[in-house]
């Protein structure tokens, strides 16, 4: 990856580079190892995605976990999950799981503000919602149909179909042929 990056964008020269991630251990070892001086953002998107998991069943709760990211009060959602737990809104296995995770993240969710005065605001994404979504619309979806299984090729050959029509090369592809 670090190669790749490299190659195409020259990354050992860029002066800012944002590390966008679902918070597994891995990528912040290798932002270490191979992205010195780089930032590691957790992306928004995983971090209410765990939440909504597992508050799914108490809107209430999930709207005040959310909330506290929202007006950067995250430093407060490790002891808001304890509390769930011992007053019985999510399982004890759930929550200290959860919480590690936030733990281990913490400082990396508005981290994204260190870069506010060195890159233009519309780079300054904190989550990959939209691409998420797009993955599911374009990819999810048509693999898991029900009854449907695939071949690694088969799959691959769908995949880039499906990746044609969404670019818009559909059609030029087969008048090529």
């Amino acid at each position: 990856m670090s190669y790749l990056g490299e190659e195409k964008y020259s990354t050992s020269c860029a002066e800012n580079i944002l590390l966008l991630s679902d918070g597994d251990k891995w990528i912040k070892n290798y932002r270490v190892s191979y992205l010195p001086g780089s930032i590691h953002q957790l992306d928004h998107y995983h971090l209410k995605k765990r939440l909504r998991q597992t508050y799914s069943g108490n809107p209430d709760l999930l709207d005040k976990a959310l909330n506290l990211i929202h007006i950067k009060k995250e430093h407060k959602l490790p002891e808001f999950v304890r509390l769930s737990k011992i007053n019985g809104a999510i399982e004890e296995t759930v929550a200290d799981e959860l919480t590690s995770y936030i733990e281990a993240n913490i400082d990396d969710i508005w981290v994204i503000d260190k870069l506010a005065e060195k890159v233009p605001k519309e780079v300054l994404v904190v989550g990959s919602e939209a691409i998420e979504k797009n993955i599911d619309t374009n990819i999810a979806r048509r693999f898991k149909g029900r009854g449907m299984s695939w071949s690694c090729q088969g799959a691959r050959n769908l995949m880039a179909f499906r990746l044609m029509y969404a670019n818009g090369e559909f059609d030029s592809y087969f008048e090529a042929i």
